[in-house]
């Protein structure tokens, strides 16, 4: 699109040029110098004829014609406009053009260079491999150098290197990370933390947590609460491993707000590396309402069962929200005990919630869930009956105990409830 601008910007440059010049030279009556040709503009102004100067054979005309200069200005605006819609015409067969010519070689272009790419990542790979497993294998200084130098190379070298450590841990991780620093590739990883552009900042903070590149931990804290929901999830995730003692320290002011979606990337990041999972139990304790629920979400994912009780007093909370989170949390550690937990808080939960509830002790039935799914049974609201019938069934005999107990007391549209959840089973 650029280049298209700039051509029809030249094509108007040379047309806007050439009616100034046009323009120019028109003849001017004060720079004649023709004595005739004064007597010629003389004659015009003293008599209103057609050619007065000349000879007397030629007929007065009643009618005042045009004079010479009127010709001249009829002219130049008529070749103008013949000149604008040239020009019009030049600007739509060069876009025409382009788009003929543009598209397959911009297609021709990019083919090449992935084909190009292919290759290189293959080359690459090959060499990788060899400096992970083979342990004879000593690295070339002037082949790496060469690849450094283009900046193409670099950056599929680069790719390969953070594709490759994303999927190696210990020994075989660390290889590579020696690898990138030998080679200085973290001199151009820190210039795209640096860079004005936040994509290119991106991509170097995903680099900079990928391989530990401690240098850019203050370029990270600068972007750590960035309106740009990928900058600052990628500087979150780059400061929780470059910065293992405080890993949540961005989650210390009240202002802070968390989104499903930034705390999605957070735990896929925490659950490929070993962390530390204490400081995250600090969040607990924190005024900031999605602080805490990110908090109790991470200590039911890290399956943390010597915090049960103290997730269970969040279920008094007046907050729905944090409630609802303790429900899930809890519901992660899936033991008995955090079903217990569950049912006694069974009446102070929103509707919401205690449908979650019913549903979550239905998978982990518990010594004292008999009376419990009865009881849900008996209020009558469809969801939660039918996981309840699922948790007796689930209990064997005991549950089908109870289930016999109540179809005698003729609860309504139990049976049918049975048999739905017995079919689904089956299938």
């Amino acid at each position: 699109m650029k280049k298209i601008i700039w051509l029809l910007f030249v094509v108007f440059s040379i047309f806007w040029i050439s009616n100034v010049y046009a323009q120019d030279s028109i003849p001017s009556i004060k720079s004649t110098t023709s004595e005739g040709y004064k007597k010629y503009v003389d004659s015009i102004n003293n008599v209103e004829t057609f050619m007065p100067y000349f000879s007397e054979s030629y007929h007065f005309k009643t009618k005042p014609q045009k004079t010479y200069i009127q010709l001249v200005k009829e002219d130049y605006q008529t070749s103008f406009f013949a000149k604008i819609l040239i020009f019009l015409l030049v600007g739509l067969i060069s876009i025409i053009f382009l788009f003929i010519i543009g598209i397959p070689a911009h297609k021709i272009y990019y083919d090449h260079f992935d084909k190009k790419a292919q290759k290189l990542r293959l080359e690459f790979l090959d060499e990788l491999i060899r400096i992970i497993f083979d342990e004879e294998y000593s690295i070339d200084s002037l082949y790496f150098k060469k690849i450094i130098n283009s900046r193409f190379k670099r950056k599929i070298l680069t790719q390969e290197i953070i594709k490759l450590h994303s999927q190696f841990i210990g020994i075989y991780g660390y290889k590579l990370e020696k690898l990138f620093f030998d080679i200085n590739l973290d001199t151009f990883t820190l210039k795209k933390v640096k860079s004005q552009f936040w994509y290119i900042r991106a991509k170097g903070f995903r680099e900079v947590a990928e391989m530990g590149v401690n240098k850019a931990l203050p370029y990270v804290e600068n972007n750590l609460n960035q309106k740009n929901i990928i900058l600052k999830v990628e500087a979150r995730i780059a400061w929780t491993k470059l910065n293992p003692t405080q890993p949540v320290k961005y989650l210390e002011k009240e202002s802070v707000t968390l989104t499903e979606w930034g705390k999605l990337h957070v735990f896929g990041f925490l659950l490929k590396q070993i962390v530390d999972i204490d400081p995250y139990l600090k969040l607990l304790d924190n005024k900031n309402t999605s602080v805490v629920i990110f908090g109790l979400q991470t200590v039911g994912l890290f399956k943390r069962f010597e915090y049960i009780e103290r997730i269970g007093r969040f279920l008094a909370s007046h907050d729905e929200r944090i409630c609802a989170a303790a429900i899930i949390a809890l519901g992660n550690i899936d033991t008995e005990e955090s079903s217990k937990v569950l049912i006694d808080n069974y009446d102070l939960q929103t509707p919401n919630n205690q449908t979650s509830i019913v549903q979550i002790v239905s998978e982990r039935p518990c010594t004292g869930c008999l009376e419990f799914f009865a009881k849900i049974i008996e209020e009558g609201y469809i969801n939660r009956s039918l996981n309840a019938v699922k948790g007796l069934l689930t209990m064997k005999d005991f549950g089908e105990a109870k289930l016999k107990e109540l179809l005698d007391s003729n609860i309504e549209n139990l049976e049918g409830l049975i048999n739905q959840i017995k079919e689904s089973n089956t299938e």
